[in-house]
């Protein structure tokens, strides 16, 4: 939760340009109060909103930056739009135009309109493939649809997917035309409050809940690969063993147990090359099934301070004719997330064996002009470069998940990040999860996703598994009153998500749940707190802090509203003076639609309060100094 508040005296927020949608600059007036959301004249633009729209291809950077191959299609732009009732045949007519990857009730999508769970949205495109990819395997990616959808080629099924927040991929080979117009059909449906993980979105935007996306919100692309080819890579550093270690994933295999002697084709070799400023400084090479290991002595690491990152290139091959199969670009850092003792001996959150403190905003990653899509990979960017411009160095990425260029800018800039599981808050109520079936596997299938999906970017510490309660099983208050109290299969549910996480990732910190049940605590206690994960995370408006335990550091998910950051952090560090705190969280980094509590507003410019500190990041460092905070790596005025 993080609490929803009016701007205070020393806030400001734009109110002369909501009645513009396409603005360049926005000038800052005072408000006693927020007005409703979304005002009258429109969303308020952003400083990006005027370079999107049907004249050039929106977001045309490769999409996958962690796994880049050469050839490929980018199909973002203009398509054919239709909305009908839910589980209706697909329409006659797509009467309507939409920006892809812009959900429907974006403005940036051009459609601009509600859409409910009693509907269906419609998507397709016609194009031609590019000259050259005759006899490939062709591949359709798309970034995130949601929540469920199903796609033909050339009028033929091509394959479903549920999950709002993980990319999928359809291999379309056998569909395709030997020459002319391919065509791309979509159909999608989000239930919106039905049970599945949604995070902010609702049925009723106000408060802390916002508007919701449905279908395509992120990019679309197709490229063309052998029949063998490198499928996924996980990519794992090892400090204190001082390499790296490669396992690639062959589309090809029957299976990922077969051994190498009974492969189909037996002479399929991968090769690893890792690269530091251009330069060659590791290779190894293996079968299509082995993990790869490559010795790094002295390695440089990443941090903050220093986000260095390996460059690393993977090639396929057949190594008894020495053809080239398949060729992706990667890249990596070396770093190490744990827990241990800190100077005083209570135990900390360590970055690379040393204490590092972990200084951060909640970030919804709402826009006013795309919803769940940023106006372009500079706007993506520019929340990141903002945090550490203002003396941050830790982002705590709220109940969404984003697409993977914001992980990897987060990696360029040296940003860590608390990746939250988007919650599903209506799973402990039965009468708003009926639409659902299964939904607590549904939970652990898409946790288990978006961990694999974002398992390689260095950024990333540690995963955030439910927020205040939300999603586990809830006895209700009696007569509307009392605290909120945990049914027994809480603990139960929150240690089968905690196990399916560390099976997929050992080598993060996990937040088993952040924060109280609906933010209720007894004396400063969560009510939810099983004593689960690797933190003990309270969210503290008002009542102190956690204290570290024998097995768990001790975090604030979320604190503070209605001061200058430095006063938040100074007033924080107080009321937690003496306890070795090893992270806080900031409410928040942005305005969001009805919610006004962010340093920057919903347009993306700092409140006129915060951008009048001349110094904020020192500010911030002398604050973390005189709570003996000396080896924390503040913000930077270039910070690339």
């Amino acid at each position: 939760m993080n609490q929803p508040s009016a701007r205070p005296a020393w806030r400001y927020v734009t109110t002369s340009l909501w009645l513009m949608m396409l603005a360049a600059t926005v000038p800052a007036v005072g408000r006693d109060a927020p007005p409703p959301w979304p005002p009258a004249g429109g969303a308020p633009p952003t400083p990006w909103s005027k370079e999107v729209g049907f004249d050039h291809q929106p977001l045309p950077e490769y999409p996958r930056p962690q796994f880049v191959r050469d050839d490929w299609l980018n199909l973002n732009g203009k398509w054919d739009f239709a909305i009908t009732p839910h589980e209706a045949e697909r329409p006659e007519k797509f009467d309507r135009a939409i920006l892809v990857p812009f959900a429907p009730q974006a403005p940036l999508s051009q459609i601009n309109q509600w859409v409910g769970a009693e509907s269906d949205v419609w998507y397709r495109q016609q194009f031609e493939l590019p000259a050259g990819w005759e006899g490939k395997r062709i591949l359709l990616h798309f970034g995130a649809v949601n929540w469920e959808c199903r796609v033909r080629f050339n009028g033929r099924p091509a394959g479903s997917h549920t999950g709002g927040y993980d990319g999928f991929t359809l291999d379309v080979s056998e569909f395709v035309h030997s020459s002319g117009k391919q065509e791309i059909t979509v159909c999608a449906w989000n239930p919106i409050e039905g049970g599945q993980p949604r995070g902010k979105q609702a049925l009723k935007p106000e408060g802390i809940f916002y508007t919701p996306t449905t279908g395509i919100w992120q990019t679309v692309w197709i490229e063309p690969v052998n029949e063998a080819s490198i499928d996924h890579v996980r990519i794992t550093p090892d400090l204190d063993r001082g390499e790296v270690r490669i396992a690639p994933s062959i589309a090809s295999l029957p299976g990922p147990a077969l051994s190498n002697a009974s492969l189909p084709n037996a002479t399929l070799r991968v090769s690893a090359v890792v690269l530091a400023d251009g330069k060659e400084v590791g290779h190894a090479s293996g079968g299509p099934t082995e993990t790869i290991a490559i010795p790094l002595p002295n390695a440089r690491l990443w941090s903050p301070a220093s986000p260095f990152l390996y460059d690393l290139k993977l090639t396929l091959e057949d190594a008894q004719t020495g053809q080239l199969l398949d060729a992706v670009t990667s890249y990596f850092g070396m770093r190490k997330i744990s827990v241990g003792p800190g100077p005083r001996g209570a135990l900390r959150i360590l970055l690379n064996n040393r204490p590092v403190f972990q200084n951060g905003f909640l970030d919804q990653g709402f826009w006013p002009d795309g919803i769940y899509t940023a106006p372009t990979d500079a706007a993506l960017k520019y929340d990141l470069e903002m945090l550490r411009k203002v003396g941050f160095n830790m982002d705590r990425k709220h109940i969404k998940v984003e697409p993977e260029r914001w992980y990897y800018w987060a990696d360029k800039l040296g940003v860590l990040v608390w990746q939250d599981m988007p919650a599903t808050p209506d799973m402990g109520y039965p009468e708003r999860d009926h639409m659902i079936a299964d939904r607590e596997g549904v939970f652990e299938s898409e946790l288990r996703r978006m961990i694999r999906g974002r398992a390689n970017h260095p950024s990333v510490v540690m995963w955030v598994l439910f927020n205040e309660g939300w999603g586990l099983p809830l006895r209700d208050r009696p007569q509307g009153k009392g605290p909120i109290i945990a049914s027994p299969i809480a603990g139960l549910r929150e240690q089968r998500m905690l196990s399916a996480a560390r099976e997929e990732d050992p080598t993060r910190l996990i937040d088993a749940e952040s924060g109280a049940g609906g933010g209720e605590t007894d004396h400063g206690e969560d009510v939810f707190d099983f004593g689960y994960g690797d933190v003990i995370d309270y969210h503290c408006y008002g009542h102190a802090g956690p204290t570290p335990e024998k097995t768990r550091a001790a975090v604030v998910g979320e604190y503070g509203w209605g001061l200058s950051p430095a006063g938040a952090l100074r007033n924080r560090m107080k009321a937690s003076q003496g306890v070795d705190i090893s992270g806080v969280v900031l409410t928040q980094l942005t305005d969001v639609e009805n919610e006004h509590n962010g340093v920057m507003n919903y347009s993306r410019q700092l409140i006129p309060g915060v951008a009048r500190e001349k110094d904020l990041a020192g500010d911030i460092r002398k604050v973390l100094h005189d709570f003996g905070e000396d080896d924390y790596p503040g913000g930077q005025e270039d910070p690339r």
